[in-house]
């Protein structure tokens, strides 16, 4: 990576990360805790503050060290929906075409995550005083929180904007000649998994973890964010800047996370411990979900050029 689109980029970062720990005075007087309401709510302000200076300052840096001008870079964010940047024709307006590269991707994202999905249906349907009110229930109380505001809307929408659509926009506008698929993927989703360590602060701060599980933590955190960004940098790309739909896998995979094994499988195997057959189902299913998670990345791997092609894709 050149000096000017990394300098950008590292800028983008910074100002993100500065913005969640810039607190004001009232706030420095507790223990550092992301799920404090107090705590959010003082970085949904400041990081809505940078977001607006960045929306003006990144695309300015970016036309200043580039050939494109400041009219065009800040369209290439993508934060118009159905809108494409085309190099011949200028901004064009194809709002099917953008609705259906949203539901292709969101198709790809539900064959990774089968196996979790259907976990997921069968615990409702079949867990006795479980069913569709539950399942309404426990959506409406996951997400209509000031927490799911910031995990599935605040969270999704912010870091695709600094990490999927600045960072890029920076490496592809300021280095077009140079910038490789590989740079793309693997370089720039750098910023974005190693903007999450400084949740091992965080976790430091409070003086609940010893230093090998921030460690183990942090590890995980990183990896599974910097893999994600190089996902989301691939879509964007494909996808002809869809910045909309990369916000939806955002908070897709936020509400899904890692797998965490069977849900039902472990509701039978505790619930049914007296009972054989029930028992030896829950067991089986635990090998089901295994095979289930396999098949999710086996169908992801295959599906994953042809669910995320679009008429106004990026080559490089």
């Amino acid at each position: 990576m050149d000096l000017v689109p990394f300098s950008i980029s590292l800028y983008v970062s910074v100002s993100y990360i500065a913005a969640i720990h810039l607190w004001s005075g009232n706030i420095r007087a507790y223990k550092i805790r992301r799920d404090d309401p107090r705590v959010i709510k003082s970085r949904l302000r400041r990081v809505s503050c940078i977001s607006l200076v960045n929306l003006v300052l990144v695309p300015w840096l970016i036309s200043n060290f580039s050939t494109t001008p400041f009219k065009k870079v800040f369209f290439s964010l993508g934060l118009l929906p159905g809108r494409y940047v085309d190099g011949d024709l200028g901004l064009v307006l194809a709002l099917q075409v953008y609705l259906s590269d949203i539901l292709r991707a969101l198709k790809l994202a539900c064959i990774l995550y089968c196996g979790p999905l259907l976990d997921n249906s069968l615990y409702y349907l079949l867990v006795p005083g479980e069913g569709f009110k539950s399942l309404v229930q426990d959506l409406k109380n996951e997400t209509l929180s000031i927490w799911g505001f910031r995990n599935y809307v605040f969270g999704p929408l912010t870091e695709e904007l600094f990490f999927t659509s600045m960072v890029t926009n920076c490496m592809l506008l300021t280095q077009p000649g140079s910038a490789t698929l590989t740079s793309l993927l693997w370089i720039s989703p750098l910023f974005f998994g190693l903007a999450h360590v400084h949740h091992g602060w965080e976790m430091h701060s409070t003086g609940l973890y010893g230093l090998p599980q921030i460690m183990a933590t942090v590890l995980l955190q990183f990896t599974y964010t910097t893999i994600f960004g190089a996902f989301t940098n691939f879509v964007f790309m494909r996808t002809g800047r869809n910045f909309w739909c990369c916000v939806f896998l955002h908070t897709f995979a936020n509400y899904m996370g890692l797998p965490q094994g069977s849900e039902l499988a472990v509701w039978l195997d505790s619930n049914y411990r007296s009972t054989s057959l029930r028992s030896f189902l829950g067991s089986i299913f635990k090998y089901a979900y295994v095979a289930l998670l396999v098949l999710g990345l086996i169908g992801f791997k295959d599906n994953l050029y042809t669910l995320t092609g679009s008429k106004y894709a990026i080559e490089l």
